[in-house]
């Protein structure tokens, strides 16, 4: 990664514990890393993660919509309450899973309640399926504006949780199938 591409937002994320990172999968779409990685120094656990969102959590959403997404890499994240905890402290709106196509197991949280933050699997396909991309509840009247995942293990071999920008999908439908989009929008 070209440290050129790094705008004033992903650069403030840096700090003595935390630094912009990479991964062999990352490549740069429009002069900018997509994922955006964001890994420890050091070491750092689920706490001073949480203690490190509550002081950046407006520069890390702002760093998502430019980059489409930030991947967090490294940390010493225990379990599926750990991360419900850190991303408690993102200050995103919480929301249920309801009305998506995928079938889902419920990790943390009470199901149909949203008084705690709710984790979910990724996908109960099986490991010979592919994972299409995600677009989460973009059918529905009321998308999330982010999605956040957790890997508690990480796959020996292949697994991956393939992620498209939404937005250069639609741009690219835009500009060479505009027929298509406004029969959609209607």
């Amino acid at each position: 990664m070209n440290r050129a591409e790094l705008c004033e937002v992903a650069l403030s994320l840096e700090n003595n514990n935390v630094k912009i990172g990479e991964i062999p999968e990352m490549q740069s779409i429009l002069g900018r890393p997509f994922p955006l990685v964001i890994e420890p120094v050091d070491k750092m656990n689920f706490v001073q993660l949480q203690e490190y969102f509550i002081r950046n959590n407006k520069n890390i959403i702002k760093a998502a919509s430019i980059y489409g997404t930030v991947m967090f890499k490294g940390f010493e994240i225990i379990n599926g309450e750990e991360w419900a905890s850190v991303i408690y402290s993102s200050g995103l709106k919480e929301m249920n899973y309801v009305g998506g196509a995928a079938v889902r197991k419920l990790i943390v949280g009470t199901e149909g309640k949203i008084e705690n933050p709710q984790v979910l699997t990724t996908n109960e396909s099986p490991p010979s399926e592919p994972i299409p991309f995600h677009h989460e509840l973009a059918q529905t009247p009321d998308p999330p504006s982010h999605i956040c995942f957790y890997c508690s293990v990480n796959a020996a071999e292949g697994g991956s949780t393939p992620l498209i920008r939404s937005d250069f999908v639609y741009n690219w439908l835009m500009e060479n199938h505009p027929d298509f989009i406004k029969k959609i929008e209607e």
